[in-house]
C-alpha cells in the first residue's frame, strides 16, 4: 500500500514519529506539494494524508488507485466529500484532538479582550513604571461575570465552551444554524441573528459547510 502525505511540513516540525504509519506500507512524507508536483505523487498513491492541502476535482481524477483520504486535523472542508463519495473514497479525521486546547484558546481571547491585556501589556512598559504612585488606571477593563456569550456550533468544543463560560458567571446562549434541522434532543437554540443582538461575546466552532459559509457577514457583525 502507498500512502502519501503532501503537505507534511504542516504538522511535522520536528520529533513527530511515523513509525505506525510506515509499518502499514511504502509511506512517503512531502512537505509541501504544487500543483505541479501533484500528478507524480498521486498517480499509485492509495492513501493520501492532508492536513492543509485542498483535494478537489481535479486531484482526484489524478489518483485512480486512491482508496482513503486521511485529514490531519478536524476540520476537513479542504476535501470536495461529494467527490470522494462518487468516487468510492473514505474520508476521515482527527476527530477531538484538540478540544481542550481550543477550549481554553476561546477563553484566553475573552479575557484578553475583557480585560485589555494587550493595551495594558504595551503601556505597562511605558506609562506604569513613570507614575509617582506605582498606579496607573489605564484602561477601563470588563468583568465577564453577567455578561452573555454567543455560541454558533454546539459540538464537542461548543458545549465545554459553554461549560466554562458559565463557571465563570456567563449567560451562554446557542443558535440556531440557518438551514440546519434540530432534533428534540438538542438545548434550546434561538435564532442566529437574535442571539447576535443579545450577545457581549460571539464565538463559532461550527465546521465549514454550505450552510456556515460567511455565516457571520458585515451584516450580522453590525447587529
Amino acid at each position: 500500500m502507498r500512502i502519501v502525505f503532501l503537505d507534511g511540513g504542516t504538522l511535522d516540525f520536528g520529533g513527530v514519529s511515523f513509525e505506525r504509519i510506515e509499518k502499514l506500507g511504502t509511506f512517503v512524507k512531502f512537505k509541501q506539494t504544487s500543483k505541479s508536483q501533484l500528478a507524480a505523487r498521486l498517480r499509485n498513491a492509495e492513501v493520501v494524508i492532508s492536513n492543509k492541502f485542498v483535494m478537489d476535482e481535479s486531484a482526484f481524477k489524478l489518483a485512480p488507485n486512491l482508496k482513503l483520504i486521511c485529514v490531519a486535523a478536524t476540520g476537513y472542508n479542504n476535501i470536495e466529500i461529494e467527490t470522494a463519495r462518487k468516487r468510492g473514497v473514505a474520508v476521515c479525521n482527527v476527530a477531538g484532538y484538540s478540544t481542550e486546547s481550543v477550549v481554553q484558546w476561546t477563553i484566553a481571547f475573552i479575557l484578553s479582550i475583557a480585560g485589555r491585556l494587550p493595551e495594558y501589556v504595551s503601556r505597562s512598559k511605558k506609562e506604569w513604571p513613570k507614575s509617582p504612585s506605582f498606579v496607573w488606571p489605564g484602561y477601563p477593563i470588563t468583568e465577564i461575570a453577567g455578561k452573555t456569550l454567543g455560541i454558533i456550533g454546539y459540538g464537542t468544543i461548543g458545549k465545554r465552551v459553554a461549560a466554562v463560560a458559565k463557571s465563570l458567571g456567563m449567560k451562554v446562549l446557542v443558535a440556531r444554524i440557518p438551514g440546519r434541522k434540530y432534533s428534540g434532543k438538542f438545548p434550546a437554540r434561538i435564532p442566529l441573528d437574535s442571539m447576535l443582538k443579545q450577545s457581549d461575546f460571539v464565538s463559532l466552532h461550527a465546521p465549514l459547510s454550505v450552510q456556515t459559509d460567511r455565516i457571520m457577514n458585515a451584516a450580522r457583525i453590525r447587529l
